[in-house]
């Protein structure tokens, strides 16, 4: 007993070891199994589409099933198109035989010109002969009169009576009264032989083909109309077909063979195969500050040789609540999130949860900047952004002018040739009145002055919505027309007009026009408009497309998009040999194509959009920008220079920001001045007059 005693107090302290020793496994099998750790958690993004037509339609094939792997631009699944393909077929039939019987008309018409032409000829020969038998006539009459008043001055003379005076004297009297008669319609047949010779004159001088063609203008354009409705048929073809909007994997089908479907109501979901990016949620109390263009080393939760690289593109502005799936036991912590783009040959699984480490001082030196999505406190490299801008003033507009129509200035060009600005508006005429939407332009001058009295554009009825204007030289001018669906869901035609006007002196007259639309969609397959961005869709199942920017340098005309905007940033386009159009009313594969992105920058959450474009004379790109829809209290217009890199990539740098204006036309009168102006809605329009040499 007492060496047990000894042997407990000996070991006393042992006790303690081992409890204490104990208790820290406890600690760390507890802390491995409960703890959160709410640092470095991401989630690797995914993309599920919900995709179906955009026409209402029984469904007749579907091409596809669950699970099976499907490639960008796939066909899916088929509507039922023989309603359309009765259709499409009676309009070709209608169209060949307009074309088969086309020679033979024209001929019909030509032969019918020529014919005129002859019998002109013949009605003017008939009046020469008419006209030279009565003066033969005459001729005779006073070789009648000389013979009888000889004979008659013979017998006078006692040299004998001749039996032929009283034949003479019979002869002449008839042929006096035949010539009474002819001489009472001598002016009238004067006059028809005058006119007859004119209309001879305008005959030689006249072009026969163009006189043919006008004879049967009717067919064609009726042809033109047969044509116009075969594009429409066609796009209905196409937006009752479904084709993949990317890679993946079809995880869902909703309706199958033989199910009637409504428009735009998903048939089928597709999951992308390879996710593009990642959200890192940082928690609040994290002292790390990160920053666009930051590295971020990902790691996966099931291997080490699915580790990868990012790079953070977007930072939110605010906390907010993590991912539900990161909570623990109902408990959902807050965070700042992150963006990170993923290489292209990661490995990571959409879903999958990661272990992120952001690296600090690595913005400048990251691959992935070129590509990365500005945030809203880095929206475009800026030089002047902050300084002020020079004054913007208001127009002086008459009031004459209001009481004639609206005035909204939406594009400028300067008119060398008579030292005065073009002025396009948007909407012309009075609502409601006979001249709503007239084709009007205005002009102004140096100081901002607008004319009393608009321009009217000869060649056409109506305008609708223009909303860009470039001038190609020469006196040519192209006029864009916004080409999107009004407030009310309708898009005429008239909204997809490009003109090509020709300018003399202070008169203005189209040349040419078309409605683009109308033409890219007949022009071009889904896969071309998807290339040139046109992926989204309105009410009336035409795409998402409102062109505001123009611009022409070495034989293009460059369009600037308002929309769409895509995650790389406003579109421009290009179009080659743009006098091709107006001839063929066709674009030829690639004649339309993306010139490039390039990001204008956030503000308070909303894309910055193109709302013109102008080169100057070093080919430099110039734009202006505004917030689509946004409320005047919201809207940030912006004026930039574009700068092009050789390897294609487009960068803003944003020289003058307009906090509450929208800039809606530029456009260099000189090297050394450019003009903005700015409408305001209700209010006055305005204008800024910039020195461009300190640009």
């Amino acid at each position: 007993m007492k060496r047990f005693n000894k042997f407990w107090q000996t070991h006393h302290f042992n006790w303690y070891t081992i409890l204490w020793f104990g208790a820290l496994i406890i600690i760390i099998y507890l802390y491995q199994n409960w703890h959160i750790d709410k640092k470095f958690i991401g989630i690797v993004e995914r993309k599920s589409h919900s995709i179906g037509a955009q026409e209402p339609g029984r469904v007749q094939n579907l091409l596809i099933s669950i699970g099976e792997q499907v490639k960008k631009d796939q066909i899916l699944v088929t509507l039922d198109i023989s309603d359309l393909k009765q259709n499409l077929n009676q309009l070709q039939r209608e169209l060949s035989n307009i074309q088969n019987t086309r020679s033979a008309r024209q001929n019909r018409s030509s032969i019918f010109v020529q014919r005129m032409a002859l019998e002109l000829e013949n009605e003017a020969a008939r009046l020469v002969d008419r006209l030279s038998l009565i003066e033969s006539k005459s001729t005779e009459l006073a070789g009648l009169n000389a013979e009888i008043e000889r004979l008659k001055n013979a017998e006078a003379a006692g040299l004998g009576h001749s039996r032929d005076l009283a034949d003479l004297i019979l002869q002449r009297d008839a042929l006096a009264s035949y010539l009474r008669e002819q001489r009472k319609d001598l002016e009238f047949q004067s006059q028809k032989l005058e006119k007859t010779r004119a209309s001879r004159k305008l005959f030689e001088e006249a072009n026969l083909d163009s006189m043919t063609r006008s004879l049967i203008y009717e067919q064609m354009e009726y042809a033109e109309t047969l044509q116009r409705q075969i594009g429409e048929t066609e796009n209905r073809i196409r937006l009752r077909t479904i084709v993949a909007p990317c890679d993946g994997y079809v995880t869902e089908i909703f309706a199958h063979a033989g199910d009637v479907v409504d428009a735009f109501i998903p048939v089928l979901s597709i999951e992308e195969t390879q996710s593009v990016y990642v959200n890192v949620f940082i928690p609040e109390k994290s002292t790390l500050l990160p920053e666009p263009g930051m590295k971020v080393e990902l790691m996966s939760t099931r291997s080490r040789e699915f580790n990868t690289t990012g790079v953070i593109t977007f930072v939110h502005p605010g906390f907010t609540q993590a991912a539900d799936r990161l909570s623990f036991r109902g408990q959902i912590f807050w965070a700042r999130k992150a963006r990170v783009e993923l290489p292209k040959n990661h490995h990571l699984i959409p879903g999958e949860v990661v272990y992120a480490h952001i690296m600090k001082n690595t913005a400048s030196d990251s691959h992935f900047a070129s590509s990365a999505v500005a945030s809203d406190n880095s929206v475009t490299k800026s030089t002047n952004s902050g300084a002020k801008h020079p004054p913007v003033k208001n127009m002086e507009v008459p009031v004459d002018l209001y009481k004639k129509t609206r005035f909204e200035p939406s594009a400028i060009t300067w008119l060398p040739e008579v030292g005065k600005y073009l002025i396009a508006s948007d909407d012309t005429g009075i609502p409601e009145a006979a001249n709503d939407h007239a084709p009007y332009l205005f002009l102004m001058d140096e100081t901002g002055k607008v004319e009393s009295a608009p321009e009217i554009l000869n060649g056409i009825s109506a305008v609708n919505d223009l909303e860009a204007m470039t001038r190609s030289g020469n006196g040519t001018h192209y006029l864009i027309s916004s080409q999107n669906i009004s407030k009310k869901g309708k898009r005429p035609g008239s909204r997809e007009f490009i003109l090509k006007i020709i300018q003399e002196g202070e008169k203005f007259t189209v040349t040419g026009q078309v409605e683009f639309l109308s033409l890219l969609l007949r022009s071009y397959t889904w896969s071309e408009l998807n290339a040139l961005g046109l992926r989204k869709f309105e009410a009336d199942g035409q795409p998402v497309l409102n062109i505001e920017g123009a611009a022409f340098y070495n034989q293009v005309l460059y369009f600037g998009l308002k929309e769409p905007v895509t995650e790389k940033g406003a579109i421009i386009w290009k179009l080659e040999n743009s006098d091709e159009i107006f001839k063929n009313q066709k674009l030829t594969s690639g004649q339309l194509s993306v010139y490039g992105y390039v990001n204008l920058g956030k503000h308070k959450g909303k894309f910055a959009s193109i709302s013109d474009l102008t080169f100057d004379a070093n080919g430099i790109l110039w734009a202006l920008s505004t917030i689509a829809d946004a409320d005047d209290d919201e809207q940030m217009g912006g004026f930039q220079r574009i700068n092009r890199f050789a390897d294609g990539r487009l960068e803003a740098i944003r020289l003058f920001s307009f906090p509450g204006l929208k800039p809606e036309g530029l456009c260099f009168q000189n090297a050394k001045h450019l003009m903005i102006v700015f409408d305001r809605d209700k209010e006055i329009p305005a204008f800024c007059l910039m020195d461009a040499e300190e640009l």
